[in-house]
């Protein structure tokens, strides 16, 4: 086959995407759009928000663990998990309003509350902590 233009993008179409991680493409993440959050605390949920930028190696870092431990425990999976894109974001109320002023930022939140906040964590210990703390708060409810 010749190496052309339309063939690159014809043989990118047709890959499936099933190389994704669960954390970043599974039925319990879901993707900031307005009102998500605001409305999952409303619910009573606790939120846990990943300030993500694709083109980020600690972002990646952070998503691969996160799946780990969501795939190692399933208690993890009753938190109800947002990936805030940084890139389209970041200058918006869902990061200004709070104070998240760099990607790789992670936000535990329940009801008016900043539980927890992490900044480029990526160790499994450090993540592993932070999940606890937002379980803990999520049973609080």
């Amino acid at each position: 086959m010749k190496l052309t233009r339309r063939n690159v993008i014809s043989a990118t179409l047709a890959t499936p995407v099933l190389a994704l991680p669960a954390w970043a493409s599974g039925p319990i993440v879901y993707h900031f759009s307005p009102g998500v959050i605001e409305d999952a605390l409303a619910d009573g949920k606790t939120v846990v928000a990943a300030y993500h930028a694709f083109w980020c190696g600690v972002c990646r870092r952070q998503e691969r663990v996160l799946d780990r431990l969501r795939t190692e425990n399933d208690a993890y999976n009753q938190l109800y998990f947002v990936r805030v894109d940084w890139d389209e974001y970041r200058d918006l109320p869902v990061s200004l309003d709070r104070d998240v002023f760099e990607r790789s930022t992670i936000l535990v939140l329940k009801g008016d509350e900043e539980v927890e906040r992490a900044f480029s964590a990526t160790s499994v210990r450090r993540l592993t902590e932070i999940l606890d703390t937002a379980l803990a708060a999520d049973r609080r409810s």
